[in-house]
């Protein structure tokens, strides 16, 4: 255990919670702290937020993947941040911000929100 601790920079004998759900408030920054911006993720949000920024009249998005591959937590995290709620005194932007290399254009980052 010595050297997976040496590894990670958070205890990997913390709890994790195995599946998130939608409806839970109690580890909101937590749950933004810890997701991981896959490459897949990340190459597909500037898109993301231009198509939602730039609405013409489509009326929903369609995500797809198997089970189990994190659709709903994406969706949570999108929803957190598209609403850029206050989690403990911070925007959800800015505690999601720093997981984003160029994903999120300069005038988004300038706005402190994701939404025009």
């Amino acid at each position: 255990m010595t050297i997976l601790n040496t590894i990670f920079k958070k205890p990997v004998d913390r709890p994790i919670e195995g599946v998130i759900k939608a409806d839970d408030e109690a580890s909101l920054r937590l749950e933004i702290e810890e997701y991981v911006l896959t490459n897949e993720v990340e190459k597909r949000l500037e898109s993301f937020l231009d198509a939602y920024n730039n609405y013409e009249g489509a009326n929903g998005v369609w995500v797809s993947g198997f089970f189990g591959s994190g659709k709903s937590h994406l969706l949570k995290m999108l929803a957190l941040l598209l609403e850029n709620r206050k989690i403990d005194g911070t925007s959800a932007f800015d505690l999601f911000l720093p997981k984003c290399g160029d994903c999120i254009p300069s005038a988004q980052v300038g706005q402190n929100s994701l939404i025009a």
